[in-house]
């Protein structure tokens, strides 16, 4: 049976550069579906609130948490806090972020699972203090 629900769009494909910078992708292709979507949600944890176009209370560079050093306090809160943020996409019905920080590497890996209308799929971004990587994802 076809999927009758919400495609997500098309758009320019997008990817964090060298500097973990998200940028147009060089061969100007395109993304659709849940691609649209993982995109969205990689860009709202990398940008500084109010620097999203038409979103001026939206965003959070989980970046700056790294930065600053992450205490047991902050990474007991942090997963609540992106959660919030990330629920803030209407096409996200829920979202779950679990995680850990390694001390040696100073870099944050946090497991994101979402549910939209679409069906639920994963991410897993490991985080530095410059850069968002996507380690992988699941459908």
């Amino acid at each position: 049976m076809a999927n009758t629900g919400p495609n997500f769009g098309t758009d320019l494909a997008v990817a964090p550069d060298a500097n973990g910078i998200l940028d147009i992708s060089p061969m100007l292709t395109y993304a659709t579906g849940i691609q649209v979507l993982i995109q969205s949600l990689m860009c709202r944890q990398m940008c500084v609130k109010g620097s999203i176009v038409g979103a001026p209370n939206e965003g959070i560079d989980v970046r700056t948490y790294v930065r600053q050093g992450l205490t047991q306090e902050v990474l007991g809160k942090l997963p609540s806090v992106l959660q919030k943020e990330l629920q803030r996409d209407e096409r996200v019905k829920t979202a779950t972020v679990t995680g850990g920080y390694d001390t040696a590497r100073n870099t944050l890996t946090l497991n994101e699972v979402f549910e939209t209308t679409l069906g639920p799929f994963s991410l897993t971004l490991e985080v530095s203090a410059v850069t968002v990587t996507l380690l992988g994802s699941t459908p």
